[in-house]
């Protein structure tokens, strides 16, 4: 469901999760998933933790998340907490977060509902967009 990569990383005995420091995980989503893989979001953090099953990923400070795209289009996510659900390709956040769809696009808002797969994302509160366009 995942790759990651962590200069530290412990399991924890009691439930067998996984609580990790400065993160990067490689999701493939999509179609493309179950085709090689070619579509894939990036995501990094000050830390994480992971369940048993491996079917949720808390990141916590400084989320970085950077998905699939061609031709400048790569939706970009930054924010200080985003709960991933890799078998499901969902991801939520309850705090802001700032989205850049290329390099003209910018949303922002408190609360995040996203299908990582089509790239689809709901803000819940305090919206804001802003449209800067290339010169």
């Amino acid at each position: 469901a995942f790759t990651l990569r962590a200069p530290q990383l412990a399991r924890q005995p009691g439930d067998e999760s996984l609580d990790l420091a400065k993160p990067v995980f490689v999701f493939p989503v999509g179609e493309a998933a179950s085709e090689g893989g070619i579509e894939l979001w990036e995501m990094s953090s000050d830390t994480a933790w992971v369940s048993p099953q491996g079917d949720e990923v808390r990141l916590m400070g400084d989320v970085r998340a950077d998905g699939p795209g061609t031709d400048g289009m790569a939706a970009s996510m930054r924010t200080e907490r985003l709960d991933v659900f890799p078998r499901a390709e969902r991801a939520r956040s309850d705090e802001r977060v700032t989205v850049r769809n290329g390099g003209s696009i910018i949303h922002s808002g408190r609360g995040l509902r996203m299908d990582l797969a089509n790239r689809h994302y709901q803000f819940l509160s305090d919206v804001e967009f802003r449209y800067v366009p290339d010169r």
